[in-house]
């Protein structure tokens, strides 16, 4: 007779380590294993992004990362011994303008530690031999290092097992696309160089790019390109000599090198399966797409993988939401993995460039970058995921075509509007918010009562409401209040009429309209909620 979990989690890496904390904290039962003992002790991805930051804000784990990692503020381009861009993230759109380098092993122990404290733990060493979808539950088998054997039965089945999942061989779930014709290769090793200090440096040449990262006070890495270095292009590792003769040829500075602590070889896969859902069991992170490490997109897609889908489960799981809503997981995150599959090939390729057409062509997108401020805010925001916008589906409504500012779709628009004040601490939790906002003129107090009144009786428990007003409170209001004596949260949101605002429990806006939209507002929330 085999254990019964309503959601069991396969792999315990990033992205099932963060589906871990959010269903958690949606106090939805679950259990987690993995095949290997974790945390990892290898640094592997380095990079977490801006939007990844507010989520761990939300999560209550940034102050701890910010004082494990080192804060990288820009971008460095040189071709040869020429600087000819610098890329500032203070370009980016978020109360966190900036990039963490925080090696992987770092991270797992920051989110393991989290589940830790809560009294959860993961089953290490334990593997899934084989499952099968019925019905109405998942049956995993496993096996432990002792050949102990156990079946487990699961309403639902996250899978989060890499790039090399089981589950989707197992299942026979096609990975569509290839190996890219590009090795390349890296180290970690200890440095003292002044050339380390809050960027990362990209050195452009004939032989290949070369990039150096800190990711702590003393450490770096360097990634090359080797594909047309005969001794390295189908190398696993890189010796002492090779990382120094690698270094010399490539960097124009003097660049203190030390024995490296790791080492590895690498061969780009650009991959990608065109089923997230597969009846009961989802696909999340590394086991759902795999592509290039340029621009260190992966593991933060993974992390923001598992915050879409886990709200949705939980609230299927609680009777909240119409179950159809998880059809939306594939509709939202497999449009954005294959763009992010696209443009991070693109950029290897555009870095490793090496014939002299491509080469001044390379030279004059870099000169644009460099003249055209807009240019590099539109990377920047790429670069950081704060640009993500999901359409095309029954979540995202907008029905205030005339504004700019943050459309249906986008994730919220943090604002500090005081001292130590931001939009984002009002909002704080795993429920849904509606936002009145009051606009130029006050916004009509009674109409505004009437719809929340209206909505918290249909939904009870699951929406909290916020009030934000340029021109004064409202005593009778007992919900939170957001008193925008300055204008900024207006001005940042481009509000000029009294307008509603939808906010999903993993900070995206879903519906914004204005006042006299609320019947759409309410048709909305039928198609969604219980």
């Amino acid at each position: 007779m085999g254990s019964t979990v309503p959601v069991l989690i396969i792999g315990a890496g990033p992205a099932g380590l963060t589906t871990a904390i959010e269903l958690h904290r949606h106090k939805i039962p679950f259990r987690i294993l993995d095949k290997n003992k974790k945390p990892v002790k290898t640094s592997n991805a380095l990079a977490i992004h801006a939007r990844t930051l507010e989520i761990w804000e939300e999560q209550g784990l940034l102050e701890k990362a910010l004082a494990k990692g080192v804060i990288i503020k820009a971008v460095d381009f040189y071709e040869h011994d020429q600087h000819i861009l610098h890329l500032s993230l203070d370009l980016i759109n978020s109360v966190y303008p900036f990039t963490l380098s925080l090696p992987q092993n770092l991270t797992e122990e920051l989110l393991t530690d989290f589940l830790k404290e809560n009294n959860i733990f993961v089953e290490m060493e334990k593997e899934v031999t084989s499952i099968e979808e019925k019905e109405q539950h998942v049956i995993c088998k496993t096996k432990n290092t002792h050949g102990e054997i156990e079946e487990i039965n699961a309403d639902w089945v996250i899978t989060c097992d890499g790039a090399h999942s089981f589950v989707r061989k197992y299942m026979n779930i096609p990975f569509v696309g290839n190996e890219a014709h590009q090795h390349f290769v890296l180290a970690d090793f200890n440095s003292k160089s002044p050339l380390l200090s809050q960027s990362f440096f990209i050195f452009l040449s004939n032989d290949g790019p070369l990039i150096v990262a800190q990711f702590s006070k003393k450490e770096c890495r360097i990634i090359a390109d080797v594909s047309h270095d005969n001794d390295l292009k189908n190398s696993t590792t890189v010796s002492y000599d090779q990382l120094k003769k690698l270094v010399s040829e490539r960097c124009p500075y003097v660049f203190d090198v030390q024995e490296p602590s790791w080492t590895s070889g690498f061969t780009i896969r650009e991959r990608l399966t065109k089923k997230f859902r597969h009846g009961k069991i989802f696909f999340v992170g590394d086991a759902a797409h795999v592509h290039s490490p340029a621009g260190g997109q992966g593991l933060n897609m993974g992390i923001q993988d598992a915050v879409n889908l886990s709200w949705k489960l939980a609230f299927v799981i609680q009777n909240k939401a119409n179950a159809a809503i998880l059809n939306t997981y594939h509709n939202e995150r497999y449009p954005l993995a294959k763009s992010v599959l696209r443009s991070t090939a693109a950029l290897t390729r555009f870095i490793s460039i090496n014939t002299r057409f491509f080469y001044v062509f390379r030279r004059f997108i870099l000169n644009l970058l460099a003249t055209f401020r807009f240019l590099r805010k539109r990377l920047t925001t790429q670069f950081s995921q704060t640009g993500i916008r999901y359409t095309d589906n029954y979540l995202t409504q907008d029905h205030l075509f005339f504004l700019s500012g943050p459309l249906a779709g986008t994730s919220l628009l943090d604002i500090q509007y005081a001292l130590n004040k931001k939009l984002s601490d009002s909002l704080r939790g795993i429920e849904n918010y509606l936002i009145f906002f009051g606009g130029e003129n006050d916004i009509n107090f009674e109409e505004a009562m009437q719809l929340r009144d209206r909505i918290a009786q249909k939904y009870r428990g699951i929406f909290k409401f916020i009030l934000i007003n340029k021109q004064k409170y409202f005593a009778s209001w007992t919900d939170q209040t957001i008193f925008d004596e300055n204008h900024l949260i207006h001005n940042g949101y481009r509000i000029k009429v009294p307008s509603i605002y939808f906010i999903r429990p993993d900070k995206h806006i879903g519906f914004r309209g204005k006042m006299t939209d609320k019947e759409k507002l309410m048709k909305y929330l039928e198609k969604i909620f219980i």
